[in-house]
């Protein structure tokens, strides 16, 4: 009875959603990243030597913030990229930079007195921009699907 009622109404419906393209192109960004996650996980059990015996290998503490820290931008862009793609839709480079524009205003720069130099907290690209990654591609990508309905020209 109970197995009855999943393949029937359960399956059916995370079939249902999982067909979505949204869904699709959210969870084929995620896939790609994926490999600079197991990166920095491998950086990080090759680096538990130096537990072992100190200065056996150098820090390599950098590399692993700086692949983790690009995460943020990549699925910033691919995340358009990738709905758009699903969708058919021929604009998905502009959404996909105009996602990464905006993740990059949203992560809080800070610029100089003069305003001719910008910096970024590392920490910001990583796992706390994460979730404002996604953010911003989704919202791009709705603003982009919205608007090639109409032709202002």
């Amino acid at each position: 009875m109970m197995n009855n009622i999943l393949n029937s109404q359960f399956i059916k419906k995370v079939n249902e959603v999982t067909s979505n393209s949204w869904i699709q192109g959210i969870q084929k960004s995620i896939t790609l990243i994926l490999s600079f996650i197991i990166i920095r996980s491998l950086i990080t059990v090759i680096s538990l030597i130096n537990n072992i015996k100190a200065n056996l290998i150098p820090d390599l503490g950098y590399m692993s913030t700086f692949t983790f820290g690009m995460v943020g931008l990549f699925v910033a862009f691919l995340i358009p990229y990738n709905i758009l793609q699903q969708k058919k839709n021929d604009k998905k480079m502009l959404a996909s930079f105009t996602s990464l524009a905006l993740y990059l205003m949203l992560i809080k720069p800070k610029f100089d007195g003069s305003g001719n130099h910008v910096t970024f907290e590392l920490s910001r690209f990583g796992s706390a921009g994460l979730f404002l990654s996604i953010i911003a591609g989704i919202v791009v990508t709705a603003i982009i699907l919205f608007t090639s309905r109409y032709s202002f020209f």
